[in-house]
């Protein structure tokens, strides 16, 4: 047994995709799902052994989403955010507030989720009206709505991303044309009871992701204390951009969706006496091919930070693209049986479809990527 297997064993995955859907709530994740995601480690695979985790790579990180998304899509979607909060407060949290959240990330009481897409922000978030004023105890004061927070209803801490009412006085130290974010932001972490937040049970209602738990925030003057900003203003594009500099990718989830979609096709041909048809196995091959090239991309990283990151992008426009494909010629193999509403070939395509707008947005990442492109021509062209 590998350590993916050893972290994601069969009958995890097994008892994920039974509890897999949206539970009593359309739009949130069942019971059973976030029993499972906090009592078998899950949340803890990144977090440094120091602080109770299991000190997970990078790479070990994108396998677990991966093996995760072959059971439940929604279920790795929040924990890939989950993993993305780890990451930032690993690498920009101070002692004190690594040893505040990191245990109980660790030991699964902690779920963390992101807070950062507003109604009319842009996809790059540099247009933000939630506002963090100072406070007169020395505190902050948060205002502001968010909408599309992925594992919000059920999540206990927000990294919450807002303008400063008065901005630094000197801008980031390295401007970052390319990325999320601006000048003048700050990152909070933000408890769930503080006064002023409030995280309705209503949730997006989405055509893909549907047990993701994707739901909204309000923060009338919220009340933070000054130990939960997150770095320093300065920080914060690199701060967002840290999962990307470890090449933490939505790529993998995108990975496992296609995997699903192949293994359903695999078993439904067996059950209808074709595993021998030439034509099905070719096309099952192809398949095959896509998500092992997917997959390749996830686990192997540069060796530069500039070449991570934008391997990340890439990772994640190409993998969410050739899940989409892969689950075209599932759908084709499938013939009439899937285009029957209650096959659950259906709920994978939309599943598959929706990474394309989950963060970043697969035409934010191209744009992202644009200035990587060599475009002088080769050879005697």
């Amino acid at each position: 047994m590998n350590a993916v297997e050893e972290i994601v064993p069969a009958s995890l995955v097994s008892a994920l995709a039974k509890a897999a859907g949206p539970g009593e709530h359309p739009g949130w994740p069942s019971r059973a799902t976030t029993d499972l995601v906090r009592e078998s480690g899950l949340l803890g695979v990144m977090v440094p052994v120091a602080h109770g985790g299991a000190g997970g790579s990078p790479a070990l990180g994108n396998a677990v989403l991966e093996r995760v998304a072959t059971a439940d899509p929604s279920a790795a979607i929040m924990l890939f955010l989950h993993g993305c909060v780890v990451a930032r407060l690993d690498a920009f949290a101070t002692e004190e507030q690594k040893r505040r959240w990191l245990p109980g990330i660790a030991t699964g009481a902690l779920l963390a989720a992101s807070a950062w897409s507003e109604p009319g922000s842009t996809a790059d978030k540099r247009t933000l009206r939630t506002k963090a004023k100072r406070g007169e105890d020395g505190g902050w004061v948060l205002s502001g709505a968010k909408s599309f927070a992925t594992g919000s209803v059920v999540a206990d801490l927000f990294l919450v991303l807002t303008e400063l009412d008065v901005p630094p006085a000197t801008p980031a130290a390295e401007p970052a044309p390319k990325s999320y974010g601006g000048d003048g932001q700050a990152l909070f972490v933000v408890e769930r009871g503080a006064p002023g937040l409030q995280v309705p049970d209503e949730t997006a209602d989405l055509s893909g992701m549907r047990g993701s738990g994707t739901g909204f925030l309000t923060l009338r003057d919220c009340a933070v204390p000054g130990r939960n900003l997150l770095g320093t203003p300065e920080d914060t594009r690199r701060i967002i951009g840290r999962p990307h500099e470890l090449g933490l990718t939505l790529g993998a989830v995108s990975t496992g969706i296609a995997q699903s979609a192949v293994d359903l096709v695999v078993a439904h041909l067996a059950a209808k006496g074709r595993a021998s048809d030439p034509v099905a196995q070719h096309r099952v091959v192809e398949m095959g091919i896509t998500v092992a090239a997917a997959r390749a991309m996830t686990q192997t990283l540069p060796t530069t930070t500039t070449g991570v990151v934008a391997q990340a992008y890439a990772t994640k426009v190409f993998a969410s693209r050739a899940s989409e494909a892969v689950c075209r010629d599932a759908a084709w193999l499938l013939g009439s049986a899937g285009f029957m509403e209650s096959h659950e070939m259906n709920r994978i395509r939309r599943d598959a479809a929706a990474v394309n707008f989950m963060g970043p947005p697969n035409e934010l990442c191209l744009e992202l990527l644009r200035g990587s492109v060599d475009w002088e021509p080769r050879g005697d062209s």
